[in-house]
């Protein structure tokens, strides 16, 4: 096929980089939404509330209500099935450090000689609330009690040992 003669506006149509620009990115912007809209609807377990894509254009107000009330449903449904899933963690968290305690292991360390995470089965898994505990000697305050628990200040003797044990690793690190 031949290209049309020059001074014609097909000429001038075909030859502009805006047009093709516009047609590519149109295309490409109408087949991205089309997708996500599709993929919203198929994943997400409120889909059968969303309504029909022709009443966007015949009733856009409802229609776009409708559609803000199904995706604040699925970010509710989204932020309990995350909080549960944490929850669950920290569950899980307190009852490995309940076990160790109670079978007298030492405890667990991570990389580079750091220790795990620990949570105190007691907070998790509730106690008397705001009331003072005694163990092993000192008294554990709750994380709610106005009176702060004083800090834990190390001896120079267990700072020097501290200090000597970075010193045999490589960098602090190995």
């Amino acid at each position: 096929m031949t290209p049309p003669p020059e001074g014609t506006w097909a000429h001038w149509f075909f030859s502009q980089k805006w047009v093709h620009i516009t047609v590519t990115l149109g295309t490409l912007t109408a087949l991205s939404i089309w997708t996500f809209t599709l993929n919203y609807k198929h994943n997400t377990p409120f889909g059968d509330m969303l309504p029909p894509m022709s009443d966007f254009f015949w009733h856009p107000i409802s229609s776009t209500r409708a559609l803000v009330e199904v995706i604040r449903l699925n970010e509710a449904h989204n932020t309990a099935r995350i909080q549960e899933k944490r929850r669950k963690l920290v569950e899980d968290v307190a009852k490995r450090t309940a076990y160790r305690r109670a079978h007298g292991l030492p405890e667990e360390y991570g990389m580079f000689g750091l220790k795990k995470a620990t949570i105190d089965p007691d907070q998790v898994f509730g106690t008397e609330g705001g009331e003072k505990k005694e163990q092993q000697g000192t008294t554990v305050v709750d994380d709610a009690s106005p009176i702060a628990p004083e800090p834990k200040r190390l001896t120079d003797e267990q700072q020097k040992e501290m200090v000597g044990e970075l010193k045999k690793k490589w960098l602090g690190i190995f």
